[in-house]
């Protein structure tokens, strides 16, 4: 007799990639669904904070319509060139965008959130992701049409925020009350 037997082991389950496509080099930011949406949550308290230009806000509300309860688990995935770049505000863009980060990795404002992040696996998704907006070039900036208006896709002309969670409202729904990625959850 003949015994045989299979085993299968994963070390990660991945529900969302973070890539840097221009970069082979780089290491994706791999996340399950859980992870990915306290990822997102911690980002847009501080995004929201820190944004004062239109493509800032428009880049917090892209993060915003990355909302798992309305989009779906597993598709909120992005490649970092997604953020909102530009080459004619490059520079500042990039400031901003670690700020976030930064300010996100020092709990800023965790504490109006239902939960308390697990800060071990989540502070390291920030620094990995961290990486990857330091290594992105200059000449990784989508190029195109679509390019100069993107900074303003999304935004709402009324730059509504959420009242009990003071972050930028996404437009996914008809209803302001489930515009709120926090509240969604």
């Amino acid at each position: 007799m003949i015994r045989v037997t299979t085993a299968i082991v994963l070390d990660v389950v991945v529900g969302n990639i973070i890539s840097p496509d221009h970069d082979p080099a780089a290491t994706e930011v791999m996340m399950s669904n859980g992870l990915t949406s306290v990822f997102l949550d911690v980002l847009l308290l501080s995004g929201s904070d820190l944004a004062r230009t239109d493509a800032e806000v428009a880049t917090i509300v892209s993060l915003a319509e990355r909302d798992q309860s309305i989009v779906g688990l597993g598709i909120v995935g992005f490649d970092v060139s997604e953020l909102g770049w530009a080459s004619d505000r490059f520079a500042e863009h990039k400031e901003f965008l670690l700020r976030i980060v930064d300010t996100s990795m020092a709990g800023h404002r965790w504490d109006v959130l239902d939960y308390e992040p697990t800060p071990d696996r989540l502070l390291s998704c920030l620094a990995e992701f961290r990486e990857l907006l330091e290594r992105f070039p200059i000449s990784a900036c989508p190029q195109g049409p679509f390019t100069a208006p993107w900074s303003t896709v999304g935004l709402r002309s009324d730059r509504a925020k959420c009242l009990r969670h003071a972050v930028y409202l996404h437009k996914l729904n008809d209803d302001d009350a489930r515009c709120c990625q926090l509240c969604n959850r």
